[in-house]
């Protein structure tokens, strides 16, 4: 499951498609989640840790238990350590270090025991606040039951390794991955981002691929 800003779904069809993965082609442009199914293997987890125009990509884990305590079913404990344990064999250098459980009446006993049964799964410590396994606890998007949407890497894919300062104003990187590719991309390009602020939008360009001329200017 793939979460996405409303109206960059189709930027992030064609991204999929370049990256050879495909998307539900009658998802409406507002979307904000993308099904997809992958195959279970780092290269495939590698490729949608590399997508661009997608907010955060998730693992779903499913129960057609009434309760949500039905996802500590066996079956799908030992689903939520494969996906522990396939994250760690496509990303050996990046550990977790704490489970975030998010979801309605997360402070009750049910949701609190969820949270911390799963965290022992992983060998982690519970942290509301700050943990960085997240997983998202709903009832199940179709049919009875619940879903637990464990997200695949520790920070969003949204988040930018490049952006180190909180630059007020600054353009969602996201939404400017999604502007150049509405743009379209050549190399011999010339490119320039007027009233550039934190610069978003030429560096999304540049992770595209090389250009004649790109620039900001202020």
């Amino acid at each position: 499951m793939l979460s996405v800003l409303p109206g960059v779904a189709p930027a992030l069809g064609r991204e999929l498609e370049r990256a050879g993965l495909a998307a539900n082609p009658q998802v409406p442009d507002d979307a904000e989640e993308l099904a997809l199914t992958v195959p279970a293997t780092p290269a495939a987890l590698g490729v949608l840790a590399g997508l661009r125009t997608a907010v955060a990509a998730h693992a779903v884990l499913t129960s057609p238990a009434p309760r949500p305590t039905g996802l500590l079913a066996t079956e799908v404990t030992r689903a939520f350590a494969d996906v522990l344990a396939l994250v760690a064999r496509q990303r050996p250098r990046v550990r977790f270090t704490a489970l975030r459980l998010e979801a309605a009446g997360s402070h009750t006993p049910q949701m609190q025991r969820l949270a911390s049964e799963l965290a022992a799964v992983a060998g982690l410590e519970v942290d509301p606040d700050d943990g960085d396994l997240l997983v998202r606890v709903r009832r199940a998007s179709h049919g009875p039951g619940w879903e637990a949407l464990v997200r695949t890497t520790p920070r969003p894919l949204a988040t930018r390794a490049w952006r180190t300062e909180r630059y007020p104003g600054a353009l969602n990187a996201t939404i400017a991955a999604a502007v150049v590719d509405e743009l379209g991309v050549g190399e011999s390009d010339r490119f320039a981002d007027v009233m550039c602020g934190s610069g978003t939008i030429v560096i999304e360009r540049l992770a595209r691929g090389g250009a004649g001329r790109c620039s900001p200017s202020t």
